[in-house]
């Protein structure tokens, strides 16, 4: 009986616990991009290639990211997005903001 009980008051705890932790860390989360975003300067870039992503099954379609590139002073920086799909997004010499 007092395994039932000890349950019966742990599990809650547990899951508002786990509630709480979860919740510090999404504010810790929005604190730390709302800080980036107030020193961030955008930059006008443009699409300079796609990358083809190969599938990761057989029966998928390969993925295609967009390379950008950018000017920050004196600085020509190029990279690739994270964000990736099977039809393009962008096409190649289209402008895009970059943060």
């Amino acid at each position: 009986m007092s395994d039932e009980i000890a349950l019966g008051w742990l599990l809650p705890l547990v899951f508002l616990g786990s509630g709480f932790a979860l919740l510090g860390g999404a504010t810790a989360h929005a604190v730390r991009t709302r800080a980036f975003l107030a020193r961030a300067a955008a930059a006008a870039g443009e699409v300079i290639a796609l990358a083809e992503e190969p599938p990761t099954e057989a029966a998928e379609l390969p993925t295609y990211r967009p390379v950008v590139a950018f000017e920050a002073g004196a600085r020509r920086i190029q990279f690739r997005s994270i964000a990736h799909s099977t039809t393009p997004q962008y096409e190649v010499g289209e402008s895009v903001r970059v943060l």
